[in-house]
C-alpha cells in the first residue's frame, strides 16, 4: 500500500522514464546488495563455524540474487524476505507501462477493472480453474497483491486530490478484493483468514485517518528513524536474526537466553544496529551518487500541494 502511494507520487513527478528507472535503481539496489553480500557472508561464515558443507548459496545463486529476478530464474532466495521484491519490481513495470501508454490520468479506471479482474480470480478461476488460478499466481506473483498497490495509489489520489464516493468504493473493492485473495498469498501461513482480513482492515484505517491528517501524533524522532532505515532493516533482518542469533542466543551450548530476552536486548539492537550502518553508509550515499550523476539536476520528487477535501 506504501508502494503504491509512493511510486504513484514519484511517476506524476517524473519527466521521463529513464529518471523514473534510474530513481528507482538507486533506491533499491545498492542497499540490497550490501545485504546480499552481508547475508552470503554470514551464512558462509556459520556453515565453516559448525563445520558443515555450504550447500547453498554458490556462487551462480549469489550472482542471480543480486538480479532481485531470482524468483524468474527458479533461484531460491538467500533470504527468504526478498521474496516480495519480484512483487514491487512488477509493479514498477506496471506502472512503467501505464506512464509509457499516457494513461496515468486514468489510474483509477485502470486499477478498478483490474482490482475487478482479481475478485474474479481468487472467487471463481480459484473455484472453477484451479489449474489457471495456480499457473497465473506463478507467472504473475503480483495478481495476489495487486489491489494493494492499487489502495495505496487511491489513497495519493484522496489525499492530495480530492475525496470521492467512487474513491472510497475503490477503496472498499480493494479491501474486500485483498481479503478474496488470501488463500492466494501463500507466504502468510501462519495467521487464519479472519486474523488477515483484521490486519487488513486495520492497514487500510491508518491510510485513511493519514490522508484526514489524523496521525501526526505518531511522528517523532523514533518513528522518522524507523522510517529512514526501514528498507536497510527489511532486507538484513531475516537470515541473522530467524537463522543465526536466535539459536545462538537461545538453543547453543554457551548460551541459554531465555527466547524474549534474547530478542529484546540482543538480536533487535543488533539488526537495528546493522541496518543503520547500511542506511548511514551504504544506502544514502549510493544513493545520493547515482541520483546526482544519472538524473537531471531538475528532476526534484516533490509531493504535490494539498487541495482542499470537498
Amino acid at each position: 500500500m506504501i508502494s503504491g502511494f509512493v511510486i504513484f507520487l514519484t511517476i506524476e513527478k517524473t519527466n521521463n522514464y529513464k529518471s523514473f528507472l534510474l530513481s528507482r535503481f538507486a533506491r533499491l539496489y545498492p542497499a540490497y546488495w550490501a545485504c546480499v553480500t552481508l547475508t552470503t557472508l554470514s551464512i558462509i561464515s556459520w556453515s565453516l563455524m559448525a563445520k558443515v558443507p555450504v550447500i547453498f548459496p554458490d556462487l551462480k545463486d549469489y550472482l542471480i540474487n543480486l538480479t532481485m529476478f531470482q524468483y524468474y530464474f527458479k533461484v531460491k532466495d538467500i533470504d527468504g524476505v526478498y521474496w516480495t521484491l519480484i512483487i514491487e519490481l512488477l509493479f514498477y513495470l506496471f506502472i512503467l507501462i501505464v506512464y509509457l501508454s499516457k494513461a496515468i490520468l486514468k489510474i483509477e479506471i485502470i486499477c478498478f477493472f483490474l482490482v475487478l479482474a482479481c475478485l474474479i480470480y481468487g472467487t471463481m478461476i480459484r473455484a472453477f480453474a484451479p489449474d489457471v488460478y495456480g499457473k497465473l499466481a506463478e507467472y504473475f506473483p503480483i495478481i495476489v497483491y495487486f489491489p494493494l498497490f492499487a489502495a495505496g495509489i487511491v489513497f495519493y489520489k484522496i489525499k492530495f486530490y480530492k475525496a470521492t464516493l467512487y474513491r472510497f468504493f475503490l477503496v472498499l473493492l480493494c479491501l474486500i478484493t485483498q481479503v478474496f485473495l488470501f488463500e492466494g498469498t501463500g507466504k502468510i501461513v501462519s495467521v487464519s483468514k479472519i486474523q488477515y482480513a483484521s490486519a487488513i482492515f486495520i492497514f487500510f484505517a491508518l491510510f485513511l485517518l493519514y490522508c484526514f491528517d489524523r496521525l501526526h501524533f505518531i511522528i517523532n524522532k523514533v518513528t522518522l528513524f524507523a522510517g529512514k532505515i526501514s528498507y536497510s532493516l527489511y532486507l538484513i533482518h531475516g537470515y541473522i536474526s530467524v537463522y543465526l542469533l536466535i539459536p545462538i542466543l537461545t538453543h547453543s551450548s554457551i548460551f541459554h537466553i531465555n527466547y524474549w530476552v534474547a530478542i529484546l536486548f540482543f538480536v533487535a539492537p543488533i539488526v537495528f544496529i546493522a541496518a543503520t550502518l547500511i542506511n548511514k553508509f551504504i544506502e544514502i550515499p549510493a544513493m545520493k551518487y547515482l541520483k546526482r550523476k544519472m538524473l537531471p539536476t531538475d528532476q526534484k520528487l516533490t509531493p504535490p500541494k494539498l487541495k482542499p477535501i470537498s
